[in-house]
């Protein structure tokens, strides 16, 4: 079904992959310089406000601790089952 890979066929196709690469972030760059960029400026209004400070918030633990309780409990009926299924 075709010919083998060669290094001729490797070449081209990384000079494609760099070529598709290099027009879609020309393309992105000319569209953000031709329309204007989507991040606007910051208003007047803003620059006259007092500053903030930041809420801090302790990020959620990704896991649920229950989870980790309901697999421990049941591991070693799963072990007595794996067992027998292997004797």
């Amino acid at each position: 079904l075709g010919t083998g890979i060669n290094k001729k066929r490797i070449i081209g196709i990384a000079l494609v992959a760099m070529l598709l690469i290099g027009v879609f972030a020309f393309s992105t760059v000319f569209f953000s310089f031709l329309f204007g960029s989507k991040r606007t400026k910051p208003s007047q209004e803003k620059a006259k406000t007092d500053p903030m400070d930041a809420l801090l918030i302790k990020p959620p633990y990704p896991v649920d601790e229950d989870f980790f309780q309901d697999v421990f409990s049941k591991l070693p009926r799963l072990l007595v089952v794996l067992v027998s299924m292997c004797l």
